[in-house]
Order: C-alpha cells, then sequence, then structure tokens
C-alpha cells in the first residue's frame, strides 16, 4: 500500500488495517512503513491501532521478505511485494486504487 508511482496509493491504509485487526483478532497484521521510496516522501500511517497491529518503520528489504514468506495472507497494491507474495505461494488480495 506504501508507493510513490501516482494513482497507486492507497488513500484511506489507516482504515484498512483498523479494519482488518477488528475483523481478524486472531492474526497479526503487518504493515512495514517506509519513510522514503526511490528518494521521495511515503505517506506516514499515523494513529492508534489494536495492539494485533504491527507497524515496522524502515524495515530492511530482508525483514519484509521473511516476515512474508511466513505470512498466511497478503494485501496491497500491484507492487513488488505483491510479486513476490504470488511466488512464495502467499494468497493475496490485490487493491487498485485506480477503481
Amino acid at each position: 500500500m506504501q508507493t510513490t508511482t501516482k494513482g497507486y496509493y492507497y488513500k484511506y491504509p489507516e482504515l484498512l488495517l483498523k479494519k482488518l485487526a477488528e475483523l481478524l483478532p486472531d492474526y497479526e497484521i503487518y504493515f512495514p512503513q517506509p519513510t522514503t521510496w526511490d528518494g521521495k516522501k511515503c505517506h506516514e500511517v499515523n494513529g492508534l491501532f489494536p495492539d494485533n497491529v504491527k507497524i515496522h518503520k524502515n524495515c530492511s528489504l530482508i525483514d519484509s521478505l521473511n516476515i512474508l514468506s511466513e505470512s498466511s495472507y497478503f494485501v496491497g497494491t500491484c507492487n513488488g511485494p505483491s510479486h513476490i507474495a504470488y511466488q512464495l505461494g502467499v494468497p493475496r488480495l490485490i487493491l487498485d486504487p485506480q477503481f
């Protein structure tokens, strides 16, 4: 959901994270939070979240890949991590902010 590609940023990640946490209380919701991408500032997720939401600021690619490889599901926009999830066999829900 974090991208600097025009038209591909999901506008309400805070609402989505809270709703997923509410609907899936037995799951840990992981959200990698880069502050910049390709030299551009990323939207920062703010707010109070339920305990099962884990915001990981400025995580390394290796950390994200390790967590993704252990994930039950991927929710995000069509981006690099979504393609990696596919290759790892992780089921995905792709959000297209253009529609």
